[in-house]
This record gives C-alpha cells, structure tokens and sequence, in this order.
C-alpha cells in the first residue's frame, strides 16, 4: 500500500512540474547602424576628435532597457528579461564615433581611451534614454548634452542640448530599440550640423 501511494505521491508531482511554464530567456539589443548621412566633403575639425566617456545618471550604467509611463514619467521602470548588450553610455559613445567617422566629422575620430592625443573632444550627458508607455501607444524619449571643446586652447566651442521623441511603430521591445536608434540619429545629425 505505500508503495502506490509512493507512486501516486510521485506521478501527481511529475505532473504538477510537466505544466509550469518556463521562465522566459533573457533578450539582448544593440543599436542598429546608424543612418549612412552623405559624409561632408570637408571635414570641419581638422585632426583627431575623440568620443569622450558619456556620463549618466546611475541608473543608465545597468543594462535592463528602461521605460516610463506617460502619467508618471518622473517613475522609471525596468524590463524583465530585456537588456543592452553594453551599459546605453557605451553603447552611444562607440555608435556616436562610427557615425562621425562615416559622416567626416574630423580627419580622424576615435573613442578616448586615453591611448591617442587628440585635438578635440567631443564629450556629453545622457539624461533620459527610455521608452514612454501610454496605453496601446508608446514612444521614444532620448535627451543629452554635448559638449566639443579644443585641447590647446581649452575653449568650448559647442554646449548644446538635444532632446528627440519618436513614436514607436510596433508593440515589441525590440520596435522600441529601433525607434530609439532613430532618435539617436536625429540628435546626430543635429549635432553635425552644429559642429560644421
């Protein structure tokens, strides 16, 4: 009698575990390539720009891709299981530096790694960088400041603040992170045609 019970006692656990449903896997996005913009025919710094570090507030050195809702944007919120392949601030500063390249920003553009003595230095804030849930609808908001300064003279030559939002055209995250990529490349192109 205990053996079938022991049995019983067994079968009904394997099958209490068999309908559980399994954790979801964890989700990697990166930037997509940035938007190929005609490069200038001249480039407007001569020498090496260097990507300085992009500074952030605490929260956007985790990789969990964030959002907010519209009645609370003040409230940021993590996704589960949804993560930068890189810290945003990484990510931006080498995405950043391929697209100046691409663009002919200066006759050469690198990250600062400290390992090349450059003539400028493009360096700058991220102060918002998530999606905005609003119901069904949701959009992109993305906000931070540049600032390109020369090495000799010390003299900042831009201070500027660039601030996007994009709709989102799907549901998914990843339709999020394509409309992120978007936002970064208006900010961009804003930026270039402000160093030019």
């Amino acid at each position: 009698m205990k053996r079938v019970l022991l049995f019983l006692l067994m079968t009904s656990l394997l099958a209490a575990c068999s309908t559980l449903t399994s954790v979801p896997e964890d989700r990697y996005y990166r930037l997509s390539e940035a938007t190929k913009s005609k490069p200038l025919a001249r480039a407007p710094l001569r020498g090496v720009l260097a990507i300085g570090t992009i500074e952030n507030a605490g929260i956007y050195n985790e990789r969990a891709v964030l959002y907010s809702e519209s009645a609370q944007q003040t409230k940021l919120q993590r996704y589960h299981y949804h993560f930068w392949a890189d810290a945003p601030p990484r990510l931006i500063q080498d995405h950043l530096a391929v697209y100046l390249r691409k663009a002919n920003a200066a006759n050469t553009v690198v990250n600062d790694r400290g390992e090349v003595d450059w003539n400028y230095l493009l360096a700058g804030k991220l102060r918002r960088f998530e999606r905005v849930m609003n119901g069904n609808d949701s959009r992109v908001a993305v906000e931070m400041e540049f600032r390109l300064m020369h090495r000799h003279s010390r003299k900042a030559l831009l201070v500027k603040d660039y601030v996007t939002d994009i709709e989102v055209s799907g549901e998914t995250v990843n339709d999020a992170v394509e409309a992120i990529t978007k936002a970064l490349d208006t900010i961009y192109a804003q930026l270039l045609s402000d160093m030019s």
